[in-house]
């Protein structure tokens, strides 16, 4: 049976299982490795599921920049400096690990991407327009705007 592998490094690969239980599954090459290990290897039954894994990853470290901005705030109270200091230490060290999964899915961002994406805009909204395509799809124009801006942020950091 095919199972969906996440890596530690975000990608996500196509794997034969030939054995599962309810905790393992037993790669085709016989090694055997925990199903959830959050750190390392995840293994799902569809690419979605693999995909919002991933995407739920990158989520937790919006909402921590968010508690770091709340700490940050606390910390001019004179009430609690201490434990605000600490927790603001811990929501830190968090992102610091997170840091690694960012820089994976950012590196997949290739130079002339935005270029690219833009040209597929632009094409999908001359369908639209020539009634090629249902207005429905202006939902995805939307997407893929924001998927051009944030090419265009990786490559002029490139430059």
């Amino acid at each position: 049976m095919i199972k969906y592998r996440t890596w530690y490094d975000t990608r996500i690969e196509e794997v034969e299982v030939i054995r599962e239980t309810a905790k393992f599954v037993t790669e085709s090459d016989g090694q055997r490795w925990a199903k959830r290990n959050d750190d390392f290897r995840n293994y799902f039954d569809t690419y979605q599921q693999a995909k919002d894994f991933l995407i739920d990853r990158v989520s937790e470290l919006k909402k921590l920049e968010g508690r770091l901005e709340a700490i940050k705030a606390r910390q001019n109270e004179t009430r609690s400096p201490n434990h605000a200091l600490l927790e603001r230490l811990e929501i830190e060290r968090d992102i610091l690990n997170a840091v690694p999964d960012m820089r994976s899915i950012l590196g997949e961002i290739r130079r002339g991407d935005s270029d690219m994406i833009r040209f597929v805009i632009g094409q999908i909204e001359t369908a639209i327009l020539n009634a090629k395509m249902p207005p429905e799809m202006v939902k995805y124009l939307t997407l893929l705007r924001r998927y051009q801006a944030i090419a265009s942020k990786m490559e002029a950091e490139r430059k």
